[in-house]
């Protein structure tokens, strides 16, 4: 919409309750789409809040038991993040 046509609604407004009508309800309009999209941000950030708790690896338990188990036969250590993983859930 034209910053024009929202100075000439301001202006008519007094003179045209149609105009003024029609700004109010724009407002209204406006103000509801603000709520909206403070809504959808603050869901925003808590599902990013929450996927960053979700992280695997950020257990202090598992970073420890990756550095010190070791396979029984080869001596080599268990990397592998789906043996972790079994372990851990």
């Amino acid at each position: 919409m034209s910053m024009q046509v929202l100075n000439d609604a301001e202006v008519k407004q007094f003179t045209n309750p149609s105009v003024k009508n029609w700004l109010a309800l724009l407002k209204e309009a406006v103000y509801n789409a603000e709520d909206i999209l403070d809504e959808m941000a603050t869901e925003a950030q808590q599902c990013k809040i929450e996927a960053a708790e979700a992280q695997p690896g950020t257990n202090q338990v598992d970073n420890i038991m990756s550095s010190w188990v070791h396979a029984p036969f080869d001596n080599q250590s268990i990397e592998s993040p789906g043996w972790r993983r079994s372990l851990i859930y």
